[in-house]
């Protein structure tokens, strides 16, 4: 009894300690692979809580073997549930996929542990395929954890390159609102596209600001002097832009960024910005050069769609 006792209070401090884990601590979200790997930590984490209250539930119920497997996954996602609301009010936000994730990793620990289970009486078969479906299930969220790696692994390569557009992995890091992007030829009289591809962005007319950019990239833009990128537009009449750039002190008010707003005429444009008037934007203090986090460009709300072709965006 006293051996029974000591196990759940074991199994009952591992889950606390975990829920407290998942509720408190953020290792924030500084570019797309730390967000895929803090996402992804649902799933062992979620596997490590599943068995614990698995044995938990052995050592203070007593129910048939099988019925312990259901009883551990529904209270997980009980309790997955119920941190997810209480993270509205913590430092990480509450999302769905990650009650999901909570649920891959529950169900993949329960099915290692279910094909290595020696009470139960099973064929080799349905252990085989037990193991392979919990490999799986623990497995298969780490791809996006990989492909985010690669393409911030590509991202510092290219520097100080920000995107040419030639690659599907420079676009992953794309962010768009309220436009459309995609990567084509370069309109045939537009001679100085750099290569094979260019950014057609279409701006839709929203209530909100029509913007793409990226909202990591790379953050050390010290020892270059100006942010340069090439705009084709087929419209008769021109058409303003604005440029954001802001870095990882920004308190989010207008004045505490750079912001300018660009005429693109028919024909070719090539946008120079001076990285020292970035610098010296924010009132009050000079922008930290080796901590830009945000560079987005925005059309005007409520304006008539249009389309504009990008390409080249780098520091010189």
């Amino acid at each position: 009894m006293r051996r029974k006792s000591a196990r759940r209070l074991v199994a009952a401090a591992v889950i606390l300690a975990l829920l407290a884990f998942l509720h408190f601590v953020s290792l924030g979200k500084r570019n797309e692979f730390w967000s895929a790997l803090q996402n992804y930590g649902h799933v062992p984490l979620f596997a490590v809580l599943t068995v614990s209250l698995f044995h938990f539930w052995r050592n203070t119920i007593q129910v048939p073997r099988t019925f312990l497997y259901p009883i551990a996954f529904g209270s997980a996602m009980i309790l997955g549930l119920l941190s997810e609301i209480a993270q509205v009010t913590g430092p990480r936000d509450a999302e769905l996929s990650d009650l999901l994730r909570d649920g891959l990793g529950s169900a993949g620990a329960l099915a290692l542990m279910f094909s290595h289970d020696r009470i139960l009486k099973l064929s080799r078969t349905i252990r085989f395929l037990a193991l392979l479906t919990g490999v799986v299930l623990l497995l298969a969220p780490l791809t996006r954890v990989i492909v985010a790696a690669v393409t911030l692994t590509h991202r510092n390569k290219n520097f100080p390159t920000i995107c040419s557009f030639e690659s599907l992995l420079e676009m992953r890091g794309l962010s768009v609102d309220n436009a459309y992007a995609e990567r084509v030829p370069p309109p045939p009289r537009w001679k100085k596209a750099s290569g094979r591809s260019v950014a057609a962005i279409t701006f839709h007319n929203a209530d909100d600001w029509p913007r793409f950019g990226w909202p990591n990239p790379y953050p050390d833009w010290r020892g270059s002097d100006t942010l340069t990128f090439e705009v084709w537009s087929d419209i008769d009449s021109s058409r303003p832009i604005f440029v954001r750039i802001n870095d990882l002190d920004h308190n989010h008010a207008s004045t505490d960024r750079f912001g300018r707003r660009i005429e693109i005429t028919p024909g070719a444009t090539t946008v120079s910005i001076p990285l020292q008037s970035v610098a010296q934007a924010p009132q009050g203090r000079t922008m930290r050069m080796d901590r830009i986090a945000d560079l987005t460009v925005f059309a005007e709300r409520n304006a008539e769609e249009f389309m504009l072709y990008f390409d080249n965006f780098r520091l010189e």
